[in-house]
């Protein structure tokens, strides 16, 4: 199991896209805002398998402990100053009654009637994430951006300028592939490293 670099973006990019155009508010604003030329492609996947083999959008065999390289790379990410990470939830606001008094409630932020989860600070654990990560209310891994801001955590109600600044600072989205069990990474490296990765 690892998090490793796609060596050719051809079917990576129309992937992501498709995803993003499918999301949020939030993710339709960084399908329609984001150069993607200026990033390189990652993706959970097993540790040996033919890349050139690869369909986003299928099941692969071999697929383990995807989920936990996951939380393991955004733990690594959000321990740096001023790192943060929106989880996209695909439930609209109140659909679900279990998220009012849930064990993360403190942590869901809104945009009109969408729900994003704040997966930033040091409080937060690797079980917690991964708790996030597998909730029922989220089909794993739902997309999540990763971004640097000089302000302080997202506020409980987002708004439009908000969005705006998530994407001008944007490093990284992740995006669900492999039938949902794993995920596809963009991500700046220009700007910095990805937390974990290995190479072939």
């Amino acid at each position: 199991m690892s998090i490793r670099r796609i060596e050719n973006s051809s079917r990576a990019l129309p992937h992501l896209q498709k995803e993003l155009a499918e999301g949020s508010s939030l993710a339709k604003l960084v399908l329609r805002k984001t150069s993607f030329a200026a990033g390189k492609f990652l993706a959970g996947i097993p540790d040996r398998i033919d890349q050139r083999q690869l369909d986003f959008s299928s099941s692969v065999g071999g697929l383990g402990r995807e989920p936990w390289a996951f939380a393991n790379a955004i733990k690594s990410f959000i321990d740096g100053a001023h790192h943060y990470v929106l989880l996209e939830d695909t439930m609209p606001m109140h659909s679900d009654p279990s998220q009012e008094n849930g064990p993360y409630r403190a942590r869901m932020t809104v945009h009109g009637e969408e729900i994003f989860w704040n997966l930033s600070g040091p409080g937060l654990s690797e079980d917690d994430l991964f708790g996030l990560l597998g909730m029922p209310i989220l089909p794993y891994p739902s997309s999540a951006f990763f971004y640097l801001a000089e302000t302080s955590e997202p506020r409980s109600q987002l708004r439009d300028s908000d969005l705006e600044l998530i994407v001008n600072s944007l490093v990284g989205v992740a995006v669900r592939a492999f039938d949902t069990r794993s995920f596809l990474i963009w991500w700046r490296e220009d700007l910095l490293p990805f937390p974990m990765v290995e190479t072939s």
